[in-house]
């Protein structure tokens, strides 16, 4: 059985490129809003092996434009927003940094807490300095 020029069976079917550059852009798009393979499958209504077969570009296209949008706005709400939540995720994910650990001794009905911060090559005590 011989296709028509500018036909494809790609997804069991005969399509036109026009009609499958749209479902890839709506894939793209849908990806990109971060919903799963079965809502994407769903909303184009082809099985969930087949997206993940015939589409597995435009979705792996669509999830890393999701992740540099995200990635920006998380930069964007750090610095220039000076979001001390978000500067101090990003300084522990992209500067190595970490919290303080809190040590309590209890001696002779007496509390005393340091703050003591861990370096892989010294330890900062500063309540000695």
């Amino acid at each position: 059985m011989s296709q028509k020029k500018g036909d494809t069976s790609k997804w069991g079917k005969r399509y036109t490129e026009e009609y499958l550059e749209e479902r890839r852009h709506q894939v793209v798009s849908l990806a990109k809003l971060g919903c799963s393979d079965k809502e994407i499958a769903d909303v184009v209504q082809v099985g969930e092996d087949t997206l993940k077969v015939r589409m597995r570009d435009a979705i792996d296209e669509g999830r890393s434009n999701m992740r540099a949008s995200l990635r920006k706005a998380q930069i964007e709400a750090a610095i220039m927003e000076k979001n001390p939540t978000m500067l101090i995720w990003l300084g522990k994910c992209y500067l190595g940094q970490k919290e303080p650990k809190k040590e309590v001794e209890h001696s002779g009905g007496v509390t005393v807490e340091k703050v003591v911060y861990y370096d892989e090559e010294k330890i900062v005590d500063l309540n000695t300095g």
